[in-house]
């Protein structure tokens, strides 16, 4: 069709469907694609790029690192949206892993250059990660103005949504500001549902239900977390979103001493483990201590401080 015989649009429908959480799709586009892109290097470059946030989004952090290197051997200089996506990528997966002081100027690069480009959603994106080492290092009120440096830069655009829910997570539940949380959550999930992204619905549902839970208002913590579940079972919802969403409602169902949801979860947890962000390391050792396993937990809290030391 009209997207076969235009190039830049098909590589433009491309980054669509990638951002979108549409990754199956976005496959077959870029297979396309890549029987074009023989003779054009930088197209080759592009293509690996978004192949790299597909990996990152199934959780394989050490192929996305992989892919998202060879971009930038193959991309051309003056393509900073591409490149800064790029270094977007190693950036935020190196922030996952708790290494704040290598991943920032990686993703300092990545702001500076998506905000040349014109990217919102890429500015965006490096922005709410810029903001997530401040806040790791308790500057909280740095963190926060750059969260909302971020939500102004993108409007009531989808770009918003990773500020957003930042913004309640590691600012507002610091503060203690449980209603301002739950409205940038909401902020979250209509965002998300009108850009049609289930993976940032599911956790947007997940993060209200903990903010509802620690309101103590139980049946609206439980209708978010019902939610949230329903959003993650739908086609294209990777494990790294499936491990984040198994440790909160683990760690919400220990908190209500819920026996049946905590085995439920833990399953869940043990699953998607690979795929757990260092932020979050400790939960499966939480979880053997709920279900009365402390010196396996010890066992594995002593690896983790060794690892982190």
């Amino acid at each position: 069709g009209v997207l076969r015989t235009h190039s830049q649009l098909y590589r433009q429908f491309a980054r669509v469907l990638t951002r979108s959480g549409e990754f199956n799709a976005a496959e077959a586009v870029l297979g396309y694609l890549e029987e074009t892109a023989q003779d054009d290097t930088n197209l080759q470059g592009e293509i690996t790029g978004l192949r790299a946030v597909i990996a990152m989004n199934h959780g394989d952090f050490k192929h996305a690192v992989e892919l998202s290197r060879r971009a930038l051997s193959l991309l051309a200089p003056d393509n900073l949206r591409a490149r800064s996506n790029a270094s977007y990528i190693q950036g935020s997966i190196l922030w996952e892993k708790g290494l704040y002081d290598e991943a920032e100027p990686l993703l300092t690069k990545a702001y500076e250059g998506s905000v040349q480009a014109g990217d919102i959603m890429g500015a965006c994106n490096a922005a709410q990660s810029l903001a997530g080492v401040e806040w790791l290092r308790g500057r909280l009120r740095r963190a926060g103005e750059l969260h909302q440096q971020a939500i102004r830069l993108a409007g009531p655009s989808p770009a918003s949504i990773l500020p957003h829910m930042m913004l309640c997570f590691a600012i507002y539940y610091e503060w203690n500001d449980l209603e301002a949380a739950a409205r940038h959550q909401q902020q979250v999930i209509e965002l998300s549902k009108l850009n049609g992204n289930a993976a940032l619905s599911a956790l947007g549902y997940c993060l209200l239900a903990e903010t509802r839970l620690a309101q103590g208002d139980i049946s609206a913590a439980s209708a978010a977390a019902e939610k949230s579940d329903q959003f993650a079972q739908v086609p294209g919802v990777g494990p790294g979103v499936q491990a984040r969403l198994a440790v909160h409602l683990v760690l919400m169902a220990i908190w209500q001493d819920d026996a049946a949801a905590t085995q439920r979860w833990r399953t869940q947890v043990l699953e998607y483990a690979d795929a757990i962000t260092f932020g979050h390391a400790y939960v499966p050792s939480r979880v053997l201590i709920a279900c009365g396993q402390k010196e396996a937990a010890a066992e594995q809290l002593a690896a983790l401080h060794e690892k982190a030391a």
